[in-house]
């Protein structure tokens, strides 16, 4: 048995090494004394010999890891003491030239920084941190260590970057939250979001002048307008009258506020005005940035039509405001609302003219591929059609969807024929009438006070009803049919 009495102070680790090690050696002396009997016995020879390789065995693995550990020992103080005097350098070369270090590792981290979406493992990485401190009784979340751990995941996929306390905090809040409410908003929300506004907008406009006498009026002051809404107190408000425990955050707020609860906000159709003012802004933005890549522009037409200049983002923004400058009634056009304007009809690389055949085969093509989704992607549907197109011209998702609609989706049924007393199909049968373009069906046997019966199968009669099918040609028309049914 071994002889081992553990000493006040040990750690677990050394209790254990001291145990294995004493263990060994009782096994050693065992084996000592059990040679030294004079034993003919060659089982017993056998077992000793195996015993004592066993043994040198373990104890030149031991030293090898000792030694592999002393290696491992030394490099390690060797570069932690490199560490540190490269640190006390740096230390030194902050106090020396302060601004210039300061800047250079404000760029140095911004550049180590990941920006742009968020890849799905590192999003499963946050839900994943978060959801192991919410589960230990976690109030308040730790978003140190939620960075580290998505962290791990974004150095192996964009060579060593990381992502940022801030960038998981708004990933969780603004979107990742279950408890974040997506549906439509109902209108005790949108009452309550109306009034957090007017709230903060009759405050700003009594700061700035008299108290306004209305809440139209405070909403209307320019001076209001100007100042910044807090929407963070907004979505505070909003979210006490949230259905089922859910809440609406800061971003949802502005944008509800931003694109359709605010009563200054035009709707309705374009007038001729605000269609010139958002061509116009558009196109000296096309015509500054192909300037910037390219010699100038010759004309508008060539501004829009570089290739370079298409890349180039356009600001939203600054063509709400030259377009809100012709809208009537003193209201104005978001940024969202001149963007589908453009994209969807004032673009004049929109091809607007029948479809080609191999417009036709593409979007059948892209179409096949759509096939088995949950929803459709009209985006890439489009982008498919445009890439057979020459030039710039292209489709939008709205041609390729009324298209769709038109030509695959609905499959159109002749129109019921009606037969005379002649009967047969000759040259006495016409066409039938209907008194409101569709529906019933009037004939000319049926207002002489005859009955009209159809004389010959699948021809259709003369309400107007279908024509009847065989069931080979039903199950012909459905397999057609239910390879299209994307929708």
């Amino acid at each position: 048995m071994p002889r081992f009495v553990q000493r006040p102070g040990m750690t677990v680790d050394q209790v254990n090494r001291a145990v294995e090690r004493e263990r060994s050696h009782s096994l050693l002396r065992a084996t000592m004394a059990m040679a030294t009997l004079q034993c003919d016995n060659p089982l017993v020879a056998a077992a000793f010999a195996e015993m004592s390789q066993k043994r040198k065995a373990r104890t030149d693995e031991a030293a090898r890891k000792l030694a592999l550990l002393r290696a491992e020992s030394e490099r390690n103080r060797v570069a932690h003491r490199e560490g540190f005097n490269g640190l006390m350098a740096t230390f030194r070369k902050m106090k020396q030239e302060p601004g210039r270090f300061a800047a250079h590792s404000k760029a140095q981290k911004k550049a180590m920084t990941k920006m742009g979406t968020w890849t799905e493992d590192e999003v499963a990485a946050l839900v994943r941190e978060v959801q192991s401190q919410l589960q230990h009784g976690g109030t308040k979340l730790n978003y140190v260590r939620v960075a580290a751990k998505v962290s791990e995941v974004t150095r192996r996929e964009s060579d060593g970057k990381h992502r940022t306390n801030s960038q998981c905090q708004s990933a969780w809040r603004q979107t990742l939250d279950p408890n974040i409410a997506t549906g439509a908003w109902t209108p005790e929300e949108q009452a309550a979001c109306r009034g957090a506004v007017l709230q903060q907008r009759n405050k700003q406009r009594a700061a700035a002048a008299p108290a306004a006498t209305s809440a139209a009026a405070a909403v209307a002051s320019p001076a209001a307008l100007k100042q910044p809404v807090d929407w963070a107190v907004v979505a505070v408000e909003v979210s006490k009258v949230t259905q089922n425990n859910k809440r609406r955050t800061n971003l949802q707020c502005q944008q509800a506020w931003t694109q359709t609860l605010d009563s200054n906000v035009a709707k309705g159709a374009w007038t001729p005005e605000e269609t010139k003012a958002c061509r116009g802004a558009v196109l000296q933005q096309r015509n500054k940035q192909r300037a910037a890549a390219a010699p100038a522009a010759t004309s508008a037409a060539a501004a829009v039509a570089s290739p370079a200049a298409l890349k180039q983002p356009v600001d939203w923004a600054d063509v709400a405001v030259e377009v809100s400058k012709v809208t009537q009634n003193n209201k104005r056009r978001t940024s969202k609302q001149c963007r589908d304007a453009w994209t969807r009809t004032l673009d004049p690389n929109i091809a607007t003219g029948a479809w080609t055949a191999a417009e036709k085969t593409a979007f059948m093509l892209a179409l096949e591929v759509q096939e088995g989704r949950r929803r459709t992607s009209w985006v890439e549907i489009a982008t498919k059609v445009s890439a057979v197109l020459p030039g710039n011209e292209r489709r939008t998702n709205n041609q390729c969807r009324k298209w769709f609609n038109d030509n695959v989706r609905t499959r159109p049924i002749k129109r019921a024929r009606v037969v005379t007393k002649h009967g047969g199909g000759g040259p006495n049968t016409k066409k039938a009438k209907s008194s409101s373009g569709r529906g019933r069906v009037k004939s000319d046997s049926k207002a002489k006070g005859r009955a009209s019966r159809p004389t010959k199968r699948g021809r259709g009669d003369a309400k107007g009803r279908a024509p009847k099918r065989s069931r080979a040609q039903q199950q012909a028309i459905k397999g057609t049919r239910s390879s299209f049914r994307l929708y």
